[in-house]
């Protein structure tokens, strides 16, 4: 038996429910995420095949690729092994580099601010005074240079 009471408190129920979800706007929230891109390469242009009996002056031996997509920029650092040094054993050679035209000082970490959006590339180029090979040991001149980026 359906008991007359229940079915009032139904009937309420169903009216204040359509007065309580009725509006005459409303809203949504839309939102997407991008995530950071902060990337860097390089690609080499004779880095390891060098004439070091012969002067070279902002000769390009690679470039420098970066990506970013940070609205306050990156920095870019250059850590050299050997402080600006081919080194063989106790012999050396002291070379300069530049970041695009931007000079590089390789006794410590040298770091470079960069403002742009997306892809940049910038060559990476290298000066020495060559030598006469009779006046310097034989042997494997070299130093690492690492490069990194942060975001600012």
């Amino acid at each position: 038996m359906i008991n007359f009471r229940n079915i009032v408190v139904l009937i309420l129920f169903l009216i204040a429910s359509k007065y309580a979800f009725t509006a005459t706007s409303g809203s949504i929230l839309l939102r997407g995420i991008v995530p950071s891109v902060l990337n860097v390469s390089i690609i080499s242009n004779g880095a390891n095949s060098l004439d070091l009996e012969s002067n070279a002056v902002d000769s390009v031996i690679g470039y420098v690729n970066t990506i970013s997509n940070n609205a306050n920029g990156y920095k870019i650092s250059f850590d050299s092994l050997n402080n600006g040094k081919l080194v063989n054993g106790d012999s050396f050679l002291v070379y300069t580099l530049k970041y695009g035209n931007i000079g590089l000082d390789l006794s410590g970490v040298s770091e470079v601010n960069k403002t742009s959006l997306g892809l940049s590339s910038e060559a990476l180029k290298i000066s020495y005074t060559g030598v006469d090979y009779e006046q310097i040991s034989a042997g494997t001149y070299e130093d690492t240079v690492t490069v990194s980026i942060v975001a600012n």
